[in-house]
């Protein structure tokens, strides 16, 4: 399902073996990416603002390392996904529940 505001996406329903890669920013490799049954994904400014993942979720977030963030990879299985990208495109926050599985591996300076 796709939804429309004044011509303009705002918003994508996919149902049954979904897939979504994306990037952290703009014009880069989509190394990121989350699989499930259903999957809404709200748009802004034509850009992903956010996204809500249910049952038989599986994901994989690469975040790379800047002078304000620092490296990590985050894999994990669950039931049920939410993450919000502020305008910057930048991962404001992800949470997971119920059943979850997975590793979170990181380099932290200091």
């Amino acid at each position: 399902y796709i939804y429309f505001e004044d011509r303009e996406l705002i918003r994508a329903e996919l149902v049954e073996s979904c897939r979504l890669d994306f990037a952290e920013e703009k014009l880069q490799p989509k190394l990121n990416w989350v699989t499930a049954n259903y999957v809404k994904i709200d748009f802004e400014d034509k850009q992903v603002r956010g996204f809500e993942a249910e049952n038989s979720v599986s994901y994989r977030y690469r975040q790379e390392k800047t002078d304000e963030r620092d490296f990590f990879v985050n894999t994990a299985d669950g039931d049920y996904l939410e993450a919000r990208f502020n305008a910057k495109n930048e991962l404001d926050f992800m949470k997971m529940r119920s059943r979850i599985k997975g590793s979170y591996k990181f380099h932290n300076n200091s």
